[in-house]
Formats: structure tokens, C-alpha cells, sequence
């Protein structure tokens, strides 16, 4: 037990230090910015696909677009949808994929892997940057 809440913390403590998430990017809704945000305010998030992706149905279906070698998350189930970028309209570099989960402790967990942002540190080998949401 454990085991598995260590991954998940980690990725809570990722995300609470990089960054804020207010009370009204909590719903669900369409990702556009709405009259009632004030200019620099974060459009809120859309938590069915929070990349305006397109839903493939496995792993190997996301390898065949992705510019990098995919690895699912673990320690947190069987995603409910996986999301990559739309292949016809976004350049290789641009790309993302997206695993959402729905978790008994946080509920909705999403882990993207961002190409544009890999790590081209002198040690590391170019895997691509994660970037993690919860909606609790």
C-alpha cells in the first residue's frame, strides 16, 4: 500500500509546486476562456481532455504518433482515457500525450508528457518533460 502512495505524493508535491489551481478551474467545461476572466487569468481546465486531444485506445496506438518513446504511468490504475495530440494538426515537437485517471484518494489525475520540453541536460536522454494536474 505504501508502495503505491509514494508515486502519487510525489506527483501531488510536483504539482502544488509548480503550480496553483483556483476553485473555478475545478468543473469540467469546454477550455475556453469565459467573459468573466480577467485578462492573464488560466482558462479553465476541461477535465475530459484537457490537451483538446484526440482519444487513441491503447499505448502502442499513441507510440505510432508520438515523436518519443511512450511509458504509461504506474501506480495508479488503468487510465480511463489516454489523449495525444492531434497528429494531422500539430507539429512533432508540439505533441503531447495525456493519461487521466480517477482516483478513490485525489480524483481526477491527469499525467501528460510533453515533447516540446524535453530534458537535453548533459545526463539525461531526452525524455520528455511530465507535467501533472489533479482535480480533487
Amino acid at each position: 500500500m505504501t508502495k503505491r502512495l509514494v508515486p502519487v505524493a510525489m506527483m501531488i508535491l510536483l504539482a502544488v509546486s509548480c503550480a496553483s489551481v483556483r476553485d473555478s478551474q475545478s468543473e469540467a467545461v469546454s477550455g475556453s476562456p469565459t467573459e468573466s476572466q480577467l485578462p492573464g487569468d488560466i482558462p479553465p481546465v476541461d477535465w475530459d481532455n484537457p490537451i483538446g486531444g484526440v482519444r487513441v485506445n491503447a499505448v502502442a496506438d499513441a507510440q505510432a504518433v508520438m515523436p518519443f518513446e511512450v511509458h504509461a504511468p504506474k501506480g495508479l490504475g488503468q487510465p480511463v482515457s489516454i489523449l495525444t495530440s492531434d497528429p494531422e494538426s500539430t507539429a512533432s515537437e508540439d505533441m503531447v500525450i495525456a493519461f487521466l485517471y480517477d482516483t478513490k484518494d485525489f480524483g481526477r489525475v491527469v499525467v501528460e508528457h510533453v515533447a516540446r520540453l524535453l530534458n537535453h541536460g548533459p545526463h539525461d536522454d531526452d525524455r520528455p518533460l511530465v507535467r501533472v494536474r489533479i482535480r480533487a
